[in-house]
């Protein structure tokens, strides 16, 4: 994957800070080498001049070597655990050219100590750098998941924009190879005949004699590997750590593998049947980048939003379904990861799209309204899986955190191509009427007409659903909140509105509340 995601994860002789190469290493040693002389020379001060015994002596050595676990690198901890033993040795030289001094004794001793303080800074500070290799795991791991999550909106975004089949293709190849990090992506289609693969989308688009170009057919019968994945509809891999024998390669499997050394080769599956097979090439070695079960997955998800696409663009139908498909998919993988709000966001984008044509809002309007209610919650991908199945109420830091989830998601839906309406109502979908609320401290009609309305919707979704921390609230006592917070943390005419979709005439929100809101 990329480079920069795994350029944490250093060897201990590294250290975690990356300290020890070349001149930032030099300077790091004088540094250690000064301060820890330093440090061991006032204790040798304070330990004469005071006449402490013998044990608060030897305590003064683990100053330096604790103080160096924790706010330097391995290596850096260690050359000062070393420098510590050495100062020790130099201090107690002396012992050994006292008359009638029991040498095996004085031996022993020093050479008991001095173990002891190497083994505690080598101890300490691994263990230290234990601590920040998970916690680096950890922020990778969420860096990776969100890019991911990024990646998939954009794709399928993309995509969709278009109804003609060349463009989503060559899209698609794009997105794969970037994704990937691969030397190449090939999207052939078969033909009207389906005995042939015309090539159709390449990335990099490059003229090189070993590559067939963009418009090429081959017979399918000289590409057997490429015949499995349309009969099988599976994924193939062909090279890397299999070796086949060159007698066993058409000349055609060998031009369309050139210098390449492996591929995987997904089939483009639509409405059950295979219409093509994305090829995708890596010239490296298997060992430098192996086409790896997480590639594999990734390659695997972007061909399926792929393959729906092309299915549109060979019918002409809408390809809004496949942006839906893959926000709902997204907000599936969101709630799952809080088994307690399992298909919270599907009713949410429900509640907000009958709020919305209650309010006799357009169909662009109201189409808007459910993918804002769908995503509304991706923020909370980056929001630790402790603090979400938390079977208690959050404490003031946890909720701080949580907090941070409506910014977060409008965060990762930025570089995506939706309307702007959608990634307010994400933002803000927790403001409050009255000003009250976060993470803009909006009020009135400041607040995106979306935000307000899944801001009601969200609520009513929250209240009637169990929580690991409390009991749904029923129909009534749900109802009755919304009409108590009306005004102050939800617009009247919203919660109004609502009422009625619920099919709650009778129930009315106090009409100055209305007037106000309405002015």
């Amino acid at each position: 994957m990329n480079e920069a995601v795994f350029s944490l994860a250093r060897t201990p002789a590294e250290g975690v800070t990356g300290a020890g190469k070349g001149k930032n290493s030099w300077h790091t040693s004088v540094l250690t080498i000064i301060l820890t002389l330093g440090t061991l020379g006032i204790i040798q001060v304070l330990l004469v001049r005071t006449h402490l015994p013998r044990e608060i002596y030897y305590l003064g050595y683990f100053i330096p070597i604790g103080i160096a676990a924790m706010h330097l690198s391995w290596r850096s901890a260690v050359e000062v655990s070393v420098l510590s033993v050495i100062v020790y040795l130099v201090a107690v030289g002396p012992s050994f050219v006292v008359p009638g001094a029991d040498m095996t004794e004085l031996v022993t001793e020093a050479v008991g100590h001095a173990a002891l303080f190497l083994a505690a800074g080598i101890g300490l500070s691994t263990y230290h750098y234990k601590i920040n290799e998970e916690r680096n795991k950890a922020l990778n791991a969420e860096k990776e998941r969100t890019q991911r999550l990024q990646l998939m909106l954009a794709v399928s975004t993309t995509v969709s924009s278009s109804l003609k089949l060349d463009q989503v293709l060559q899209e698609l190849a794009v997105r794969i190879a970037e994704a990937t990090e691969a030397t190449f992506c090939r999207i052939s289609l078969l033909d009207e005949t389906r005995d042939h693969l015309r090539v159709v989308a390449a990335y990099p688009v490059r003229e090189m004699d070993w590559e067939p170009s963009i418009g090429r057919a081959l017979s399918l019968e000289d590409l057997p590997d490429h015949k499995k994945a349309i009969d099988t509809r599976e994924a193939v891999i062909v090279g890397g750590r299999r070796r086949v024998p060159e007698r066993d390669i058409s000349d055609q499997q060998r031009r369309m593998m050139g210098e390449a050394s492996s591929l995987l080769l997904y089939p483009l599956v639509v409405d059950g049947k295979a219409v093509g097979v994305v090829c995708i090439g890596e010239q490296r070695k298997w060992e430098r980048s192996p086409l790896n079960p997480e590639k594999t997955a990734i390659c695997q998800t972007i061909v399926n939003h792929g393959a729906k696409a092309v299915a549109h663009a060979f019918t002409h139908e809408a390809l809004e379904e496949t942006f839906l498909g893959t926000i709902r998919s997204l907000a599936e993988a969101i709630d799952a990861k809080d088994p307690s709000t399992r298909g919270h966001s599907d009713w949410v984008a429900k509640y907000a799209v009958m709020i919305s044509r209650q309010l006799e809002l357009s169909e662009k309007e109201v189409e808007m309204i459910r993918f804002a209610g769908y995503l509304h919650d991706v923020g909370k991908i980056g929001i630790s899986d402790r603090i979400l199945g938390k079977p208690s109420q959050l404490d003031p830091d946890q909720w701080k955190m949580m907090k941070k989830h409506a910014s977060l998601g409008a965060k990762i839906l930025e570089p995506v191509k939706i309307s702007s309406a959608i990634k307010a109502a994400v933002r803000h979908h927790h403001e409050r009427y009255d000003g009250k609320g976060y993470p803009g401290g909006l009020s009135g009609e400041a607040i995106p007409p979306g935000a307000r309305t899944l801001a009601v919707a969200d609520a009513y979704e929250a209240m009637t659903a169990d929580r690991p921390y409390r009991k749904a609230l029923n129909d009534e006592q749900a109802v009755e909140e919304l009409k108590r917070c009306s005004g102050t943390q939800f617009d009247p005419l919203v919660v109004q509105a609502f009422l009625k979709a619920l099919g709650r005439v009778s129930t009315r929100i106090p009409e100055a509340d209305i007037e106000a809101a309405a002015v």
